[in-house]
């Protein structure tokens, strides 16, 4: 963990493909899978953007299917890719109805604080695996201590202001309690629950907002749990029935 950082995070790439997130999320995402993938496993990957995590388990041997609404934008090869734009019911129905059952595991990654439902969000992923198989989500962390911080200064939660929504369309905060909620409606249970990508103790940057907020986080941050360590929100869900 560092305990201090300089300005913004640049970019990460995995074979020349941009990740969307965190710059360690995919590393650290991965060693999180890892415990629960068989070799040759079957796995979607819903809203997988250039393709960056699905290209990483692709080359790690697993059998990846990519889905989301830009083709031009994907660039991962050896990836079966599946053109499905979520703001079409008609083109989610005949994708349901497609893959029923048909994945070992489902991945989320940075999509569910983008869509309207995140009850339906999950529903449909679990409705894509096997009896037993399992769902991965990653969210912004709300219960990070930049983020308890940000939102005690500006009344806003971290990566849910304005310019978030404007810049990467984030519109809903989801908590590791509502995922918990939603997995017991759902027939689904939450396996393990795990804030990934540690935070700065201190970032320094020419928003004097930013500086304050960290250091407000970091007198506090010792009492607020493990869940207040992490930038990223990760869960794993596993259908029941």
């Amino acid at each position: 963990m560092k305990l201090l950082q300089l300005g913004t995070v640049p970019p990460a790439y995995f074979d020349g493909i941009l990740m969307r997130a965190n710059p360690r999320l995919h590393h650290e995402a991965f060693e999180v899978l890892a415990n629960y993938l068989r070799p040759g496993a079957k796995i979607i990957d819903v809203g997988s953007g250039q393709g960056a995590f699905a290209a990483r388990l692709h080359k790690a041997g697993y059998e990846v299917t990519a889905v989301d609404k830009n083709v031009d934008d994907f660039k991962a090869t050896g990836v079966d890719f599946i053109p499905v734009d979520f703001d079409r019911p008609d083109q989610v129905a005949e994708f349901t109805a497609a893959n029923l059952g048909k994945y070992d595991i489902a991945i989320g990654m940075e999509v569910i604080e983008h869509v309207e439902n995140p009850w339906e969000y999950c529903r449909f992923l679990l409705s894509l695996v096997k009896s037993d198989g399992f769902v991965f989500l990653t969210t912004p962390n709300t219960e990070s201590a930049h983020s308890r911080a940000n939102f005690f200064i500006h009344g806003m939660l971290d990566h849910f202001s304005m310019d978030d929504y404007r810049q990467s369309g984030h519109i809903n905060p989801v908590t590791a309690q509502e995922l918990q909620i939603i997995a017991s409606s759902l027939d689904a249970k939450v396996l393990v629950t795990q804030a990934l990508c540690a935070l700065p103790w201190l970032i320094l940057s020419k928003r004097v907002s930013t500086v304050f907020g960290t250091f407000l986080s970091m007198m506090f941050r010792p009492f607020m749990g493990a869940s207040a360590s992490g930038d990223i929100l990760s869960v794993m869900l596993q259908k029941t029935r």
